[in-house]
């Protein structure tokens, strides 16, 4: 099964409608694919959704997210390959850095790369 691996930029289009990433979340929605997000992603969207929309939306966007794709809790293991990604690339956020790790693990795709 195809698993894409989002970052918190490609979390907030899903709202808009946004047609890059309509084929993607259809592929999720019907079961043909597979949505991973890091619990640090989840972090990040919610504190930043937080901060522009309110507590409310925050909670009731992270907890639509819960219920669409599969949350990958953070391990030692998935630390410290993340910690290795911002060490090769320190210009990559630490929560971007917990994505590319995922992805690698998954063999995921970043659906916000592929524009």
């Amino acid at each position: 099964m195809t698993s894409f691996v989002f970052d918190t930029g490609a979390l907030s289009p899903i709202y808009a409608k946004d047609e890059r990433l309509r084929a993607v979340v259809e592929r999720i929605e019907s079961g043909e694919a597979e949505g991973l997000i890091s619990s640090v992603t989840l972090a990040e969207f919610y504190y930043k959704t937080c901060q522009w929309s309110g507590k409310d939306v925050a909670l009731l966007r992270s907890r639509q997210h819960v219920e669409r794709m599969t949350v990958m809790e953070t391990s030692v293991g998935q630390s410290r390959a993340a910690g290795m990604e911002k060490c090769r690339n320190s210009s990559l956020s630490l929560a971007d850095s917990f994505v590319l790790a995922l992805a690698k693990r998954t063999e995921g795709d970043n659906p916000h790369h592929r524009r």
